[in-house]
């Protein structure tokens, strides 16, 4: 007998990567307790950018991450507390502000092409990890 296997075509694997993609998008914006704003830009070099992360969850732990293209999440600040921030690997060129519980803002410092990414936002409560000084891997909403 001829071993038979199933080989989706290429029309069936884009409109199952489309359904689970609208489903993913739709299920991120039910429970939307993190905004950023703004949710796109486009910046001339040398200008200041200033990206806004918004939290309603009650979290006191925030983190600003970036993303390029084919490469993990780089870690630019976190903050533990409102007024208290940290470096993490990728914090060249940025600076962060933190006023109070619910805002976590970051700027990029006269942007360069190489500032070209994704920016992510992220929160926790402090102590839902082993340790609060140190981020490991955290929910991240866009």
């Amino acid at each position: 007998q001829e071993d038979m296997r199933f080989c989706p075509g290429p029309e069936m694997v884009t409109r199952l990567f489309f359904w689970v993609a609208l489903c993913l998008l739709w299920a991120g914006n039910l429970d939307a307790q993190i905004t950023q704003s703004p949710r796109y830009k486009v910046a001339g070099t040398e200008k200041n950018v200033t990206l806004s992360c918004h939290q309603a969850n009650n979290h006191g732990v925030m983190y600003w991450y970036r993303q390029d293209m084919g490469h993990e999440l780089t870690l630019i600040y976190y903050s533990v507390s409102a007024g208290i921030t940290a470096k993490g690997d990728g914090a060249d060129g940025y600076s962060v502000l933190r006023q109070n519980k619910e805002n976590f803002v970051l700027t990029l410092k006269s942007a360069t092409p190489s500032q070209t990414s994704v920016y992510f936002c992220a929160s926790r409560k402090i102590g839902a990890f082993n340790s609060d000084t140190f981020p490991g891997n955290h929910f991240i909403s866009y």
